[in-house]
This record gives C-alpha cells, structure tokens and sequence, in this order.
C-alpha cells in the first residue's frame, strides 16, 4: 500500500525535537557496541547507517510514532556527534536503505540490550514498590496486531474469533513488571500462539526472578512446575489459582488461611509443596471467590488480609500495558496496526524498541519521583512523554557523562 510522508511541522519542531543524549546515557554506546560484537552485527566500515546508529534510531522512532524513519533519522543524527568523537556523517539515507539497515541488524541486539540494562528502578522504601522487604513484581502478558502482510501472517498467526477471521495477526509478548513503576525489568515474545508459560520460563531461566522479590501472578499461571521453578529462585510468589484445583486443608491459621500441599499432577515422584491458601470475596462481587496461593507461611509476618490486599495491586500491570499502547504507540489515522513494521524480523525489533523506550521514559518518571518525594503513580506517563520530547535538545548540548 502507498504511503505518504507525514513531516514534522515546523511550527511546531522544538516541541518534538528528538535526540539521543538521554538515550545514549541509558544505553551507552559502549554496551551496543559489546553486544553488535558478540552477535558479529558491527558495521565493519563506516557506513551511512552504522549498527549503533540504527539501534537508537528503532528506539527513537518507538517515542515519536507519526513521522517516516527517514525523518527522525535527520534529527538524530544532527546530535549524534556527541557520542561519536564527530565521526557521524550527515548524509541521509532513503527510507527504503533505514529498512534495509533495521532488516541487517535483526531483533536480537535489542533484545541482548534489554537483558543488559532493564533492571528494577525503585529504591527501598518508594511508596507502592515493596511489601515490607519485598519488592513487588508480576508476570502478564499482552499482544500488539502487527500489519496483515503475508510474511507477518505466516509466521505470527491470527487471533480465534467466533465468527469469520481476526483482521490482523498479533505478536504475543510476556513481561515481568515492577508494580510500584510500572518498569518492565524482562519480557519475552514470540507467534501469538506460543505459550504465556513457555514464555515465563524463559524469563525464569535468564535469572530475572531474584531472591527479594514478591512475584505476583493471576489464576492462568499456575502449574506446579511453574511454581516450583519460580520457588527454586527463592522469590516469595502470591498466586491466585483456579477453583479446579484441589487444595486439602491440613491446618487452620489464626488469620482464616490454612495450610495445604500441592503436587505435580504428572509426576508422582516429585515432591510435594507446602502452600499457604487465603481464600476471600470481595464486598461488592460476593459471587466470585478468590483463591490465593503462598509461600509466605508465616501468618503473624504476613497476614492474610494484607496479602488479599496486596494481591489486587497486580492490575497496575495493565496501567503499563496501556502506557506502551495507548501513548507510545498512537499514532496517525493511516496505521491500523500499534505495529506498524511489515516483517517479522522488524516487528520484533519495534516491539523491543517499545520496551527500551518506555523504560527509558519511566526512569526519568521514577527519577523525578524521588526528587519530589512522590509515588510514580501520580506522575502522568502522558506528560512524561512530551516532557521527554520538548527536553531532550538540551541534554544533546552536553556529554552523557555531564
């Protein structure tokens, strides 16, 4: 389909002006150029678009969401000789040779650049991040549509519906989030019907559940060998699970929970688990009864009503959902997709470059949080983004190090 340019407005450019110098600050160059290495994707001579430049051109193209590729390259690269040493060359390639570049350097050094630098934000003691000791994580999952090419088709799969076909297929994305910033520390992805716990896994295993943490999760997660491979990394879970699931009582606690054992369904030789069960309804849905599993069995250190309390404070990982979808990816009228890549190869970039960026966007949010002494919570995201964009001018006057 035909495309027409959308330039930035003139009147209007301060406001929009975009570079690198925060960014560049966040994911220093050295650390692309480690990673470009160690996947043997470094330019290997100077290039109109050199691999570094094009990591951050994904992610910077992720904030502004209106404007061709070709147009964002311009303004980076008007600031990019700050953290070149002035080897950058100002001369800007077509859209068709930006495409060429993102295709050649592939998802994977933005993926390895998320495993290096996503890590939580919030210090001990910021309101709405810690349950005593803890800090407060949970696993959810989303899907973005992506453009109805044959390619992304083939290989990301539509949505079942009831009637007829899905308009669109969908990239399936599994993230491990910290609730008190809405900061996603992990995330893996994959066709839209690949497994939200085979994706979990895969979090677990790159050690991105730690020892501190207070890992909450909704009904559709548990299986005991999720369970048990998120208990062998010694984080505290707070699990609710499905009404099917047969939980014996093997003794009451002062507090109206009571302790029960778990097995693996599968394998009768594997060991039993002892949980802790808090069961409750909410006062204004008295017909939906809410079942919560624990490892923390210790009922005078953690009362039930508190875990009750603490287990709906999951759903702010929708609140981080919506701030990747609804104010990083609206965009014009002419994209009917968040994703707006047409390969699989970019669409994983972009989505990638979605997370970088928004974390990017809330460690500035969490930043101004402690300032100020405020929960992140009550900072807009909306605001943080054209924050981001009417400032960064001034941070390309100066070195990342000042």
């Amino acid at each position: 389909m035909a495309r027409t340019k959308k330039d930035i407005p003139g009147t209007n450019s301060i406001l929009h002006y975009l570079s690198i110098g925060y960014l560049a600050c966040l994911y220093p160059m050295s650390n692309i150029n480690k990673i470009l290495q160690s996947l043997d994707k470094s330019s290997q001579r100077i290039r109109l678009l050199p691999a570094e430049l094009v990591v951050y051109l994904v992610i910077c193209m992720c904030i502004w969401r209106e404007p061709r590729q070709d147009k964002i390259l311009r303004i980076i690269t008007e600031s990019v000789n700050f953290i070149s040493n002035g080897k950058a060359v100002t001369v800007y390639p077509s859209y068709a040779a930006i495409s060429q570049a993102r295709a050649k350097l592939g998802s994977e050094p933005l993926s390895e650049l998320a495993d290096l630098c996503l890590r939580p934000l919030a210090p001990i003691g910021l309101p709405g991040a810690w349950y005593k000791d803890r800090r407060l994580v949970a696993f959810d999952g989303t899907t973005f549509g992506v453009p109805d090419d044959e390619e992304n088709a083939e290989f990301f799969g539509y949505p079942g519906v009831s009637r007829g076909d899905a308009a669109f297929p969908q990239v399936r994305v599994e993230a491990l989030v910290e609730i008190g910033t809405h900061a996603i520390i992990a995330a893996e992805m994959g066709p839209y019907k690949t497994s939200e716990i085979a994706l979990c896994n895969q979090i677990i295993d790159r050690g991105k559940l730690q020892e501190n943490m207070l890992l909450l999760a909704d009904r559709n997660y548990y299986g005991y060998k999720l369970w048990s491979k998120a208990l062998d990394t010694n984080a505290d879970l707070l699990w609710r699970v499905k009404k099917n699931l047969i939980l014996l009582v093997e003794d009451y606690l002062p507090d109206g929970s009571y302790l029960s054992t778990v097995y693996d369904s599968n394998n009768k030789t594997a060991p039993g688990l002892q949980v802790r069960v808090i069961e409750y309804k909410l006062k204004n849905n008295q017909k939906e009864r809410y079942r919560l599993i624990t490892n923390l069995i210790d009922h005078v250190e953690t009362p039930a009503l508190e875990l009750a309390n603490l287990y709906h404070e999951r759903w702010d990982i929708e609140l981080c959902f919506s701030e990747v979808k609804t104010e990083l990816c609206a965009h014009s009228s002419k994209y009917a997709t968040p994703i707006r890549s047409r390969r699989p190869v970019l669409v994983l970039q972009e989505v990638w470059g979605l997370i970088l960026a928004h974390y990017a966007i809330k460690s500035l949010v969490v930043k101004a949080a402690i300032l100020k002494e405020y929960d992140p919570d009550d900072i807009s995201f909306s605001n943080a983004v054209e924050i981001v964009r009417r400032k960064m001018p001034h941070s390309a006057a100066s070195l990342p190090s000042s």
